[in-house]
């Protein structure tokens, strides 16, 4: 567990411990309506990002996929159905994804990934991430078939940031794009 989220824990620990007791001290002051509200404040600042992070998953917008896309440099025309969104952890953070495109879609990202300079076909599953081994390097992106599947991954890892890998996988037979997103 990194320094900051423990960090963050034990304060939000604390405003959560410190809201109940400048409630009651206000309220035996003669202000209670003021502690009611200031109390309130203090509780929610903990409370809201639990919310969220507990409900990212149902929060997940067109908007963010059309923007986690954007990061690994495909773009979609057409509408499309977000089918499944599961994001998991908050220091180690899993995202995958399952998105019903359009036909159309499907086969111009294959164009795209098999008319990229550095297209292949491998044997093997070593991911992007596997090859980089964490070390620093800006975002460099694979594409590549692999079986009957067309991927495109990406990976990056900055100084002090975690790196983060991406992958996007299509079937020529299939309309769902599989997104998964990675940063620990």
């Amino acid at each position: 567990m990194g320094v900051g989220v423990l960090v963050g824990y034990i304060l939000g620990l604390i405003l959560l411990i410190l809201s109940p007791i400048v409630y009651f001290g206000l309220k035996k002051a003669g202000h209670k309506k003021t502690g009611i509200v200031i109390a309130s404040i203090l509780a929610l600042i903990v409370l809201v990002p639990a919310f969220l992070m507990i409900f990212e998953s149902e929060l997940y917008w067109k908007s963010d996929a059309r923007n986690d896309l954007d990061e690994i440099e495909i773009g979609l025309i057409d509408d499309f159905e977000i089918l499944e969104n599961e994001i998991v952890g908050s220091i180690d953070y899993y995202q995958t994804t399952k998105l019903l495109i359009s036909s159309r879609d499907r086969d111009r990202i294959i164009r795209n990934i098999e008319t990229s300079d550095n297209y292949k076909t491998i044997d093997s599953n070593m991911t992007l991430a596997d090859q980089m081994r964490r070390q620093l390097s800006d975002k460099v992106i694979w594409n590549y078939r692999l079986n009957d599947s067309f991927v495109r991954e990406s990976y990056e890892k900055k100084e002090g940031y975690v790196p983060i890998e991406i992958v996007v996988t299509l079937r020529r037979e299939s309309d769902t794009l599989d997104l998964s997103k990675i940063m620990d």
